[in-house]
């Protein structure tokens, strides 16, 4: 194969780059053999998604392929947030824009519940890597706000504000619905976040 053509398939590669966010504790027993950057008690991991019949799929970058790729780590990861971020962009919807349900009244839907993802809802919670996501949602609450880890692809947002109910029992709510009914591999976090723009930080509760 010739230099050219060589050139050619780590270009695809690297245009091919996705960011992914996962428990540091499912993954830490790796993590020796890829690149990454840990986030809190979660870890940043980078992908390399194959489009086939069968749908999407994605594998770990390791070290060898990053080496085969001459590109640092940091650079790895900085690509990759930044192609996650122009092909699958940024969802952010309130409960019932997310679950489109037009048939609920609106006093039965709940309040103040949001959900931050990508447009395919696809390793979305890696958007909480995107620079200037905090402020971005701070803007559209015009509050501080809390991050409760749903999986790997959504996050819930709850708004600080003129709150009318308990964070821990909602916390505690998705943690039930995780252990009964989500996929390990998809398990992201026991932990909720909360972002304080005075100190510009969103901080492990």
């Amino acid at each position: 194969m010739d230099k050219e053509s060589i050139n050619e398939i780590k270009n695809e590669i690297k245009s091919s780059l996705l960011i992914s966010l996962h428990s540091f504790d499912k993954y830490q027993h790796i993590l020796n053999d890829i690149p990454h950057k840990k986030y809190m008690d979660m870890v940043a991991v980078v992908k390399c998604m194959v489009i086939g019949d069968k749908g999407i799929k994605c594998f770990d970058i390791t070290n060898d392929m990053l080496d085969c790729l001459y590109m640092t780590e940091n650079e790895l990861i900085k690509t990759a947030i930044s192609n996650s971020r122009q092909r699958f962009g940024i969802t952010f919807a309130s409960f019932r824009e997310f679950f489109d349900i037009k048939d609920m009244d609106v006093d039965e839907s709940p309040e103040d519940i949001y959900f931050l993802t990508n447009s395919e809802m696809y390793y979305g919670a890696a958007t909480l890597l995107y620079n200037g996501i905090n402020h971005f949602i701070y803007d559209k609450l015009e509050s501080n706000f809390y991050v409760i880890p749903a999986n790997i692809h959504q996050l819930i947002i709850i708004p600080d504000k003129n709150m009318s109910m308990n964070i821990s029992d909602i916390h505690n709510s998705v943690e039930m619905v995780n252990e009964f009914t989500l996929d390990e591999d998809d398990f992201l976090s026991h932990n909720y976040y909360y972002y304080d723009r005075v100190l510009d930080e969103l901080i492990m509760q």
